[in-house]
């Protein structure tokens, strides 16, 4: 909006100049005389010297904001890391349901229990000690079994919910394309680490744990943070690989 109202204003400015300067030059050609034409000519030139100094102060301010977001533009239009989801590992539950929204579903797993949000990225893990069962756990009677229903799918209202002081520091079963920005439709892990710059440590075969039917995992550390991309080929990612990530 605000370029729409900057460019009207420099059209009716420019309109303007040529206005002011027309309605001079036939006002001095109707009087006749060189007195009176030199006496109007000053003032003729110092209006039009005002006008085209704002108008070339428009043009200046116009130029330079449409540089600076076609600077931002191309800076979008890089392959990078998505900081978004990286900043909601240490967050903690109910920073994660104010920053993406209500929750949908809650699943069991080996880490632990999973919590997916209306725009969140996969499932943000908690272990079962850090979860609030509304009483005190006994260490004899193990953790309290979550209540199911007919299809063994836990009953999101009756969930019990992570400790509100206890942050999350694992998201699984995220996309590629959610974590990797402008990637493409595969690459290679050495790859991966040159464009996002994250260092990769190698990649192993997961066939004899039989992660999700995964053959194989490559890892790599962002900052504080471990990456996991499980793949069916060796070391290299598409876009059907499925990432874990965990704080260090």
């Amino acid at each position: 909006m605000r370029k729409i109202a900057v460019l009207l204003t420099l059209l009716m400015l420019t309109l303007l100049t040529l206005t002011v300067t027309l309605f001079f030059a036939c006002t001095g050609a109707e009087r006749g005389t060189s007195i009176e034409s030199e006496a109007e000519e000053p003032q003729s030139e110092e209006v039009s010297s005002e006008i085209l100094s704002s108008e070339e102060s428009l043009k200046e301010e116009l130029s330079s904001e449409i540089s600076s977001e076609a600077v931002s533009f191309e800076e979008e239009d890089k392959p990078r890391l998505n900081e978004d989801l990286l900043s909601d590992i240490g967050l903690t539950y109910p920073e994660l349901i104010k920053k993406r929204g209500r929750l949908k579903n809650v699943i069991g797993g080996e880490g632990g229990v999973g919590y997916k949000f209306e725009n969140g990225y996969g499932g943000y893990f908690w272990a079962p000690i850090n979860l609030d069962y509304g009483r005190k756990i006994k260490e004899s009677e193990g953790f309290p079994k979550f209540p199911i229903d007919e299809n063994n799918n836990i009953i999101i209202e009756k969930a019990y919910l992570p400790k509100p002081q206890i942050k999350c520091i694992f998201i699984d079963n995220i996309q590629i394309k959610d974590l990797f920005l402008e990637f493409s439709s595969f690459m290679e892990a050495s790859e991966i680490e040159n464009i996002y710059n994250i260092k990769y440590h190698g990649s192993m075969d997961e066939s004899e744990f039989g992660y999700q039917d995964w053959e194989y995992s490559s890892y790599f550390t962002y900052e504080d943070k471990s990456i996991t991309i499980y793949t069916h080929k060796k070391g290299v990612i598409d876009l059907n690989s499925w990432i874990i990530i965990k704080k260090l």
